[in-house]
């Protein structure tokens, strides 16, 4: 039997994928968010940059306007369609979504709503196209340091905050650092060389590739 430690607390649903395997599980919540009132935009917006579902639930409660939304991650785009916004284009990671942003909308302004932390990828990639954008801190993200005196074989990982949280409290290396994206895994891989990306953005499909690791070893 396997110890297997995810850094987000998981649903039931998605702890009995864990625990049908036999393997244990011990979760907590590397990270928390803190909205920012006085950054979430107060008028009309014509093209959003979103790239969290964090930041689409903020927008959602907050009934902010926007004629279209650019999005990153399909969980994401499927909250904001569901409220019934005009998401244009998804894309898998940020840097994917520059790519387009700066081929095909180069003659739009847009504004990102965003963390405080936010990664450079988009704000680079607009600012070297001499593309006009704000950015609105609408949250923060709060690490929470959590030490462990137990060796785990695998932990999952859903953001890079989740990582810089773990490894600033804990320094036995894991076996297996099991990431939900590529931009995790390069923060991941500042710390270990055994990383695994899922196949897909999702908490399941993390969870799966960790219990295959875990299955293989």
């Amino acid at each position: 039997m396997a110890r297997l430690l995810s850094t987000k607390k998981l649903t039931e649903s998605q702890r009995q994928l864990v625990l049908n395997t036999n393997h244990s599980l011990v979760e907590y919540n590397a990270i928390s968010t803190e909205v920012k009132p006085e950054a979430i935009p107060k008028r009309n917006i014509k093209n959003a940059i979103i790239t969290s579902q964090t930041a689409a639930k903020i927008c959602i409660k907050h009934q902010l306007m926007f004629k279209s939304v650019f999005c990153v991650g399909q969980k994401t785009a499927n909250l904001l369609i569901n409220a019934g916004y005009n998401v244009v284009l998804i894309c898998t990671y940020a840097k994917y979504l520059s790519q387009i942003l700066v081929e095909a909308y180069s003659n739009e302004t847009f504004n990102l709503l965003c963390s405080t932390q936010r990664l450079n990828t988009i704000p680079s990639a607009l600012t070297s196209a001499g593309i006009e954008f704000k950015e609105h801190h609408i949250y923060s993200t709060i690490p929470h340091y959590k030490s462990f005196s137990n060796q785990f074989d695998a932990v999952l990982f859903f953001s890079p905050s989740g990582v810089k949280s773990f490894f600033s409290v804990n320094t036995k290396t894991p076996n297996y650092l099991v990431c939900i994206g590529e931009t995790t895994a390069q923060s991941a891989k500042k710390f270990s060389k055994n990383v695994s990306v899922s196949l897909t953005t999702s908490i399941e499909s993390c969870i799966a590739r960790a219990i295959k690791l875990l299955n293989n070893q």
